[in-house]
């Protein structure tokens, strides 16, 4: 869940609590024609979210250091559906909304599709989206004090200016509700669905993998049970063949950035 930035930069809360862990499993889909069957299969006829992805850091890359990241995320609703209900059920609510996260070191996971790492996000307004990308502010005070937190603005210094990285990329998310069979019981999940465009001196790259957050608390228990259900219904729908764990988006961007510098 996120925590919303309703007040202004120094009115944090009072105590630093503890981070939140994300646990999630990732899986890599092969083609295009296998995400398609899966959402058509899951979310027939919904188009999802739209997430455009930015990324911060000190010029010397201080946060990526650390194996922390911080970044600024757009996400637009592209089901006019969606939208309306969201707008009935908050007066005013706009169907772009604007996420700030930060995310820290990785964790092993009980299986290799598994990552589980600390998070904090909150939401941000348009306004304060437009001073982190201009400069003008840092996207680490509207967040939260934790261990988290502390840590990455001690790793950025109090000085130097966060700067925005060059690798982004834009994200479409389909993500449809699950009552999945385990062997470990049935277990009510949402499973996204992602089509991730990576783009770096007019090459594109396209990629596609399903993920699912389990509670942290029993991820070591449910993972494999979880992960087996997954890819049975992911031979299922999409057909045979290996869906293996899917790396960090980030990651694979700043390969594929690399691999285009490369070819200059």
């Amino acid at each position: 869940s996120y925590s919303v930035h309703t007040t202004t930069l120094t009115a944090f809360f009072h105590t630093a609590r503890i981070t939140l862990m994300e646990a999630e499993i990732k899986l890599r889909l092969p083609t295009r024609a296998a995400y398609e069957a899966l959402t058509t299969k899951l979310a027939p006829g919904k188009r999802g979210i739209l997430q455009a992805n930015e990324f911060y850091d000190t010029a010397a890359g201080d946060l990526a250091a650390q194996d922390c990241h911080l970044r600024l995320r757009r996400e637009e609703v592209l089901d006019d559906d969606d939208a309306a209900a969201a707008a009935a059920a908050r007066p005013g609510r706009q169907p772009v909304r604007w996420v700030v996260t930060a995310k820290g070191p990785k964790e092993k996971g009980a299986i290799a599709s598994m990552a589980v790492r600390p998070e904090e996000e909150v939401l941000v307004s348009g306004t304060d989206a437009e001073h982190i990308r201009r400069g003008t502010r840092n996207p680490l005070e509207y967040l939260p004090p934790s261990d988290l937190t502390r840590r990455m603005r001690a790793a950025a210094g109090s000085g130097e200016p966060l700067l925005a990285r060059p690798e982004r990329f834009t994200n479409r998310r389909v993500a449809a509700p699950l009552s999945l069979p385990t062997t470990a019981g049935t277990l009510p999940l949402t499973l996204e669905m992602d089509a991730t465009t990576f783009a770096w001196g007019g090459a594109e790259e396209e990629h596609w993998e399903v993920e699912c957050e389990l509670s942290a608390e029993r991820a070591g228990e449910l993972a494999a049970p979880c992960e087996a259900a997954l890819l049975a219904l992911l031979r299922e729908v999409c057909g045979a063949g290996d869906y293996p764990a899917a790396r960090g988006k980030l990651s694979r961007m700043k390969a594929f950035v690399k691999q285009q510098q490369k070819q200059l």
